[in-house]
C-alpha cells in the first residue's frame, strides 16, 4: 500500500482481489500520471537491506522478557512488548496489527502502554494498511517523534519505499513470515464458527498457550461469554494456513526470505537447538531475535534489564530456519483450493481441505490431561514417538 499512500489525487485506492487479498485499485479518471506510485513501489524498485545493515555481522539472540504475565500473553518470549514499552516511555508511538470488533485485522498505533496488549501476539492473516497511514508516520518522524513500526518484511519494504529516506527515529521490526492468509478466508471461518455456536465471535488469539507453547492452539471468544480452545492440528483455519493453501500467490515468490533483512530487528520463535537450550525451555515461550543494524542493537540494549537473552551463532540460525533461505513452496492443491473456495460454502472447504490428515496421538494425550502444564522435553518426545509411529504404519501398509 505504499503506492496508495503516495497518491494524493485518488488515482489509487485500497481494495481487494477476488481471493480477498488487499490490493491497490486504480481509479483511472483521477490519475494524473505523475508516477508517484511507481516511484515508491518495492516491486518495481527492490530495496536493499536495511540502512547500515550489518550483513555478515548481523547478530542472533534468543530469550524472553522477565515479566511472566507479558510472556504468558505473548506468542513467543514477549520481546515485542518490551521494545514497545520502551518506545512509548520515550514519548514515541508503536504501530502493529490488531483485530477490530469485526475481526478484521488492521495496522494500528498506540502511544500508551495500555494499548500494547491488542498489538501483541501473532495474527495469521493479511493486515489492512490504511491509505494515509504512511503519511501520518512520516509526519511523526519529521516532528522528531520516536516511531516503532512492526509488520511483515514486505510491509516494512513498502514503508521504507514510501519514506524514501532513512529517519534515525524510526525503528523497524519484522518477523519470520511464511506467508499471509486471505482476509476473506478468515471472514468465512468466523462466520462458520458463529453458525456452529449460534453466537458472535468477539475475539481471536491465534497463538494461545492454554496448555503449551509448543502445542499452541487458537482461542475463540464469543459474545455469549463462551470460549473455545482448539489445537492447531484440529482447527480448519490453522490447517489451511499450515498447508499453505490460504496463503497469497506472491508469498511463493517472496524476496524477503533471506538473511540480510530490510528491518532493524527480526523476531520469531526459538524452536531450534543451536544453543542446546542453555536457557531453559519451560514451555512458556522463547523468542529468536536477529539484530541487523546498529539501531536494532541499541534498541535491544535499551531494554536489556527486562530481558533474559543469550547470543547464538547467526550462521547456525540461518541453517536452521528455511524462512531465512527461500520462500514457502507453492502447494500442488493451491489452484484447486481457490477454485473450490469460490464455488463452495466454507463448510465444504473444511471437509475437503481442512481435516486433520491423521489422528495425532501426542495431541490426544496432552488434551486428556486438561490444563496440566507439560515439560517441553516431554512434549518433543511425544511428537517424535507420534512421527515414528505414523512412519512405521505407512511403511507397513
Amino acid at each position: 500500500m505504499a503506492c496508495v499512500n503516495s497518491c494524493r489525487h485518488g488515482g489509487l485506492i485500497a481494495g481487494s482481489n477476488d481471493k480477498g487479498f488487499y490490493r491497490p485499485v486504480p481509479v483511472e479518471e483521477q490519475c494524473i500520471d505523475c508516477g508517484a506510485c511507481a516511484g515508491v513501489c518495492p516491486v518495481l524498485h527492490p530495496l536493499s537491506p536495511a540502512p547500515q545493515a550489518a550483513g555478515d555481522g548481523a547478530k542472533a539472540y534468543y530469550g524472553f522478557v522477565r515479566d511472566a504475565d507479558v510472556r504468558r500473553q505473548s506468542s513467543s518470549g514477549g520481546l515485542f512488548s518490551a521494545l514497545a514499552e520502551h518506545v512509548i516511555s520515550q514519548g514515541g508511538v508503536v504501530y502493529g496489527a490488531l483485530f477490530g470488533g469485526d475481526m478484521v485485522c488492521v495496522v494500528s498505533d498506540t502511544e500508551t502502554a495500555g494499548g500494547i496488549a491488542p498489538l501483541r501476539g501473532s495474527k495469521y492473516v493479511q493486515a489492512r494498511i490504511g491509505g494515509d497511514l504512511m503519511r501520518r508516520i512520516r509526519q511523526r518522524l519529521v516532528r522528531g517523534q520516536q516511531v516503532m513500526f512492526t509488520g511483515t518484511p514486505c510491509q516494512i519494504a513498502g514503508l521504507r519505499g514510501f519514506l524514501r529516506k532513512d529517519y534515525p527515529n524510526l525503528l523497524t521490526v519484522d518477523f519470520l513470515c511464511h506467508g499471509v492468509p486471505s482476509p476473506l478466508i478468515l471472514k468465512e471461518y468466523v462466520s462458520y464458527l458463529e453458525a456452529l455456536r449460534g453466537a458472535k465471535v468477539t475475539g481471536l488469539r491465534h497463538r494461545d498457550k492454554f496448555r503449551s507453547w509448543h502445542v499452541f492452539n487458537i482461542r475463540i471468544d464469543y459474545a455469549d461469554g463462551g470460549r473455545q480452545n482448539i489445537f492447531r492440528s484440529r482447527d480448519p483455519y490453522y490447517l489451511l494456513f499450515l498447508r499453505d493453501l490460504s496463503v497469497q500467490e506472491t508469498c511463493f515468490h517472496c524476496r524477503y526470505t533471506r538473511p540480510d533483512r530490510v528491518s532493524d530487528l527480526t523476531l520469531g520463535d526459538y524452536w531450534t537447538d543451536v544453543d542446546h537450550h542453555r536457557i531453559k525451555d519451560d514451555d512458556t515461550g522463547l523468542s529468536l531475535i536477529l539484530a541487523s543494524t546498529p539501531r536494532g542493537e541499541a534498541a535491544l540494549s535499551a531494554v536489556d534489564g527486562k530481558l533474559c537473552l543469550r547470543e547464538v551463532s547467526f550462521e547456525a540460525v540461518h541453517r536452521a530456519y528455511y524462512y531465512l533461505q527461500h520462500p514457502t513452496q507453492r502447494p500442488s492443491q493451491w489452484d484447486a483450493f481457490w477454485r473450490d473456495a469460490a464455488a463452495m460454502p466454507f463448510s465444504a472447504i473444511v471437509s475437503r481441505y481442512g481435516r486433520p490428515a491423521h489422528v495425532c496421538l501426542a495431541d490426544r494425550i496432552i488434551m486428556a490431561f486438561g490444563r496440566k502444564r507439560w515439560n517441553a522435553g516431554l512434549i518433543k518426545l511425544l511428537y517424535i514417538l507420534d512421527y515414528e509411529y505414523r512412519k512405521h504404519i505407512a511403511k507397513n501398509l
